[in-house]
């Protein structure tokens, strides 16, 4: 894999582009993807970062086809597929198509802006609700790169930081403000008390990280409220993330309802995982955006229920605020057929319903490369 911080540097050999958003999470997907898919085709990937205007995202509002907002315009010569996501990467992605007159494909992540017809795929999840079409594929889960392989690397990694760490380890994921959700100081004083009743009995330890998105005061308050052991990472202090060691360490994940994408990796490990719903908006601005679920255009908002639901009827997930401690006792290890030994994914328990579509705890990653490598040879 090579990087370029801005286009005009790109290796022709390469054929497929990741091109990175400015969300570490359609990051995290969008480079899971280039990986798996050039490895299909046997070829290298490369990672390019754009350096944009502050106005760039108007371009995607507009839903323009042009490079104007990257600081640098986009040369060839073209790749063969071009892996995005997010607003201000729909123009640009666009005017690549047009530009490498439509050799170059272009495989875009989460919902768009611009109608799905300008785009050759568009990988999904369930709360964009997009209609079905020929270029819609929808995976239950979002697409990461959670394997046995990367945990277990994880657990070396991260052993001097929490393998000597005593008591049950109880990792905590926090997103931030996204939709009808607020991380506020209500919230941080329940999740402490939640993760206190949790653990209630056993000796815990929680290893908690926050995100680009956690509000410092929320941090600050649920440092000051929440009892027994805990290693903090604040995302703002810069420093090694120790996110997937958090992953890899833990024998019990609670994750913020917020992110499909978190909630999607902690499935992966197997692991028993326990989701924390923020504080809703004031109740105006909660029946607004509950409003705009049901009346307005889809584009405008996202219903993460959607996945929740799904989760919770497969037994994949349960609430924070419902959870009984009585499973503590589990091994730390990877744990025993969480990780398929074929694939190196993880894979559904047996009970999973096939019409719910969930036949894989994995990312999806190569059912999505070969649906790529099917229907766009």
């Amino acid at each position: 894999m090579k990087q370029a911080d801005l286009f005009g540097s790109t290796d022709p050999a390469r054929e497929v582009w990741a091109l990175t958003s400015y969300r570490a999470g359609e990051t995290s997907q969008i480079l899971a993807l280039a990986g798996a898919l050039a490895d299909s085709l046997q070829t290298s990937w490369q990672r390019v970062d754009i350096d944009y205007q502050p106005w760039s995202s108007l371009a995607g509002v507009l839903r323009l086809r042009t490079p104007v907002g990257a600081a640098k315009k986009p040369v060839g010569p073209w790749p063969r597929f071009v892996i995005s996501a997010g607003l201000r990467n729909e123009p640009i992605c666009r005017w690549i198509h047009n530009a490498s007159g439509g050799h170059t494909r272009v495989i875009f992540l989460g919902r768009t802006w611009a109608a799905v017809r300008h785009f050759d795929l568009v990988v999904a999840t369930p709360q964009y609700r997009l209609d079905p079409a020929v270029n819609v594929l929808e995976n239950p889960l979002t697409l990461h790169r959670v394997t046995a392989a990367a945990l277990q690397q994880a657990r070396q990694d991260f052993s001097s930081r929490y393998g000597s760490t005593s008591g049950f380890k109880v990792g905590v994921l926090l997103g931030g403000n996204s939709g009808p959700y607020r991380f506020d100081q209500a919230y941080a004083r329940r999740l402490a008390r939640e993760l206190s009743a949790f653990a209630a009995g056993d000796e815990a330890c929680f290893l908690i990280s926050s995100s680009s998105r956690t509000p410092q005061t929320f941090l600050a308050q649920l440092k000051s409220h929440l009892r027994g052991q805990h290693d903090i990472h604040d995302w703002r202090d810069g420093g090694e993330n120790p996110y997937s060691g958090i992953l890899a360490w833990s024998q019990a994940l609670v994750v913020s309802a917020d992110s499909i994408a978190m909630i999607s990796e902690a499935v992966a490990t197997g692991k028993r995982v326990l989701l924390s719903e923020p504080s809703l908006a004031g109740s105006i601005g909660s029946k607004l955006y509950h409003s705009a679920i049901s009346w307005g255009h889809k584009r405008w908002t996202r219903d993460v229920s959607l996945v929740h639901a799904a989760l919770l009827r497969l037994g994949l997930v349960e609430w924070l605020s419902e959870a009984r401690a009585d499973a503590l006792a589990c091994d730390l290890s990877v744990p025993s057929g969480a990780i398929s030994p074929d694939s190196g994914e993880a894979s559904l328990d047996a009970t999973a319903k096939p019409a719910d579509g969930l036949v894989n705890k994995g990312s999806y990653l190569m059912s999505t490369v070969e649906h790529i490598r099917r229907f766009m040879p």
